[in-house]
């Protein structure tokens, strides 16, 4: 089976397509922004899977949120359709569905498109709704507020704590992947509408950034950082991978 993964050179994908590798999965097709019309509809028409983690979640305009988001998943959908192709569809959404906050709005409206596809065509959509996700390969100022920190505090740079009590919600880049794959061997009657990643981390903005800035003096000092945990371990990691 042939897996369409769009979004393929982002943070996600990245780390999915390397273990995806480690487990013998060898056909896959690889979207990202350098991808024709013509090659995507040749993907559509060998694949049997689609892994959709191709978003927007920096633009520079507010309407880009749409045309990224929505708007691509609508234009793919719409080619899925037209070669009367019906295929089990793992989304990547958000967490995040406040009114103001554009981004959760325009995956949710993304979720709405791939939705309505399975209802049509009885295609079984699972939709991972995920928070904050941190780990290796993470772009600072970009995917990840841990990913600034990471990267600024290993290349010695000040980071800003606006609200240290934030609370915030965060899973592992590698637990993800795990659920991701799993997700993809489940029978298609298997297949949940709302997958959950199994370990999920509830803490603050000022932890997560005492955390780190401890990995950097325990290295100053060669003393052994406190990583008993399981999020100081994937902390430490991560923290490991900027350096």
């Amino acid at each position: 089976m042939k897996i369409l993964i769009t979004g393929s050179g982002g943070f996600i994908a990245r780390n999915l397509i390397v273990e995806l590798g480690n487990r013998g999965y060898k056909d896959l097709l690889l979207c990202d922004r350098s991808t024709t019309r013509e090659e995507l509809d040749r993907y559509v028409e060998e694949c049997g899977f689609l892994i959709h983690l191709a978003g927007v979640n920096r633009p520079q305009q507010e309407e880009e949120f749409y045309s990224g988001n929505a708007g691509f998943t609508e234009e793919l959908i719409k080619i899925f359709e037209a070669k009367h192709k019906n295929v089990p569809v793992i989304y990547s959404s958000t967490t995040l569905d406040t009114p103001h906050v554009h981004y959760g709005r325009s995956k949710r409206e993304a979720e709405r498109i791939l939705q309505e596809y399975g209802n049509r065509t009885g295609s079984p959509i699972s939709i991972f709704r995920l928070p904050n996700v941190f780990g290796k390969w993470s772009r600072p100022n970009y995917n990840s507020f841990v990913a600034t920190f990471c990267y600024n505090v290993s290349h010695d740079l000040d980071i800003k704590v606006h609200d240290p009590g934030a609370q915030v919600r965060l899973v592992y880049i590698d637990d993800v992947v795990n659920e991701v794959i799993s997700c993809l061997e489940e029978g298609d009657d298997k297949r949940e509408r709302f997958p959950e990643i199994s370990e999920m981390y509830e803490t603050t903005v000022g932890e997560v950034a005492e955390r780190i800035l401890s990995f950097k003096k325990g290295r100053d000092s060669l003393e052994i950082p406190d990583i008993e945990d399981s999020l100081g371990k994937k902390l430490y990691s991560t923290y490991l991978s900027y350096l």
